[in-house]
Formats: C-alpha cells, structure tokens, sequence
C-alpha cells in the first residue's frame, strides 16, 4: 500500500514537473522577446507570416520612422481627430472603414504599416482587421496621447 502512495506521488510530481517545463519554455521566449533590440522587431514584424502584429514604444515607432522611408504610417481616427493632430506623414483611414477588402490606400499587403489612434483600443481593432485582410507587416503604437514627439494639425495629408 505504501508503495502505492509513492507511485502516485512520483506521478504527480512528473505531471506538474513536465507541466511546468512547458509554461516555463513559452515565458522564456516572452522574456526573449522583450529583450530585442527595436531593428530586430521591425524585421520581426516585417518577416511575420502569422497571424500577430508586433506592438511598439513610442521610442520605438520614432527609430523606425526615423529609418524606414518605406514605412506607410495610418491614424485609425476619425477625420476631425485626425485634422486636429497627428503624427508627422500620416495618412487616415478610419478604423470604421476598414471592412472586407484592402482599404485603397493600402495596396501592397508586404508593406510596413504603422497604426495609432488616440489611446490605443482602435490601432489594437484595426491592427486585427489589417491582418485579417492579408497585411503581413502591422506594428501598432498605440495611442497618440502617448506619443512624446512632434505632432502635425490640419487636414493635408
């Protein structure tokens, strides 16, 4: 009977000893992840043939910016939100309007593309929905309430 207690016991043990493996693997790569420098998100991103979409710092979208003149920045805004502020070159494409097909604006689903909005919760919805449209390469930084930087107001874009 002991030994019976001592199977189940080691069996146990084994269970929450593999289990725990297991989750420790996927927090290392978490914690890989936030290890990498801005560059090596990019290219993360931009080679990204899944289903996720890399998220940025404030710091980290002026770096890229700053080198990537290829980059196409979206304000997910409304019109006015986006007349009234925005970051730098950006173009506006409303959150509301991306639907079920490639915005027009947006041609090449290998473009980088960058969105913002004002807190964060739609670049977040547009970001999904880009990705669910093809778009391979979406960074999303979030809300241009955070963003430290020079901002633009008018309606050019």
């Amino acid at each position: 009977m002991i030994t019976g207690k001592y199977l189940i016991t080691a069996g146990i043990a084994a269970a929450v000893l593999a289990l725990t493996a297991c989750s420790g693997g996927q927090g290392s790569a978490s914690g890989k992840e936030t290890q990498k420098t801005t560059a090596q998100k990019a290219e993360a991103g931009a080679e990204a043939q899944t289903s996720q979409y890399v998220k940025f710092k404030p710091e980290e979208a002026k770096e890229v910016m700053d080198s990537d003149d290829a980059l196409i920045v979206v304000d997910v805004r409304t019109p006015e939100e986006y007349a009234d502020s925005r970051i730098g070159d950006a173009i506006n494409i409303p959150v509301e309007d991306i639907g079920e097909e490639m915005p027009e604006e947006l041609p090449d689903p290998d473009a980088k593309i960058m969105v913002y909005c004002r807190s964060g919760v739609r670049s977040k919805n547009a970001a999904e929905k880009l990705l669910g449209l093809g778009y391979k390469n979406i960074i999303d930084i979030g809300g241009i309430k955070d963003w430290p930087y020079e901002t633009v107001s008018g309606d050019e874009k």
